[in-house]
């Protein structure tokens, strides 16, 4: 468990639009975003950037481990209509290195 930096503190307890972007990516609600924001608003990867320090924080629930090569194939299967070409690529950077 990491502890979150002060700069996200500080977005999380203003409602910033990045951490409510990412806390929906975890929850698996981005349909939220999208009644919000429309349907051109996708899972990008600063939006998974995000998710990962939250998630790694353990304030969140986790549904994937981003670590896990097939849980992420996973979530991006189940969550393709969401997913953005740089959320993608956030997600699956680790199993390029």
């Amino acid at each position: 468990m990491k502890l979150l930096q002060p700069d996200i503190l500080k977005k999380l307890i203003q409602h910033d639009k990045s951490v409510t972007f990412a806390i929906n990516m975890l929850d698996q609600h981005w349909s939220n975003v999208i009644a919000k924001y429309g349907p051109q608003t996708k899972i990008d990867a600063p939006t998974v950037v995000m998710a990962k320090q939250l998630a790694d924080s353990g304030c969140f629930s986790k549904p994937i481990n981003f670590n896990n090569y097939a849980e992420v194939q996973k979530y991006l299967i189940r969550n393709d209509v969401y997913m953005g070409v740089t959320g993608k690529q956030e997600l699956l950077k680790p199993f390029k290195e």
